[in-house]
């Protein structure tokens, strides 16, 4: 029986050990970049929204799909590829 409470307590050590996927570290483009994002009109107009109470789940999406898609225009603006995925669709 201990054999088995042992290996549980490996299993669950491991499993608290383990991160989800991450990212490179950012260039110094890449950050200046992110900083360009986190500015852009858009992002401000949606935040302006955001109150208790209001669907905070859907203007989460839209404030996560506007940052990307102003990260990737500033990228794409200074002639840097993009970094590959798809981009956040919006919802119907």
């Amino acid at each position: 029986m201990r054999p088995i409470f042992a290996l549980l307590a490996v299993a669950v050590a491991l499993v608290g050990c383990s991160r989800g996927p991450t990212r490179p570290p950012d260039t110094p483009e890449q950050a200046e970049c992110r900083r360009v994002a986190r500015n852009d009109p858009a992002l401000r107009d949606i935040l302006r929204t955001l109150s208790p109470g209001n669907n905070d789940r859907i203007i989460q999406d839209d404030i996560a799909r506007v940052t990307e898609r102003a990260f990737r225009n500033c990228l794409t603006e200074r002639g840097l590829p993009g970094g590959g995925g798809v981009e956040i669709p919006a919802p119907r």
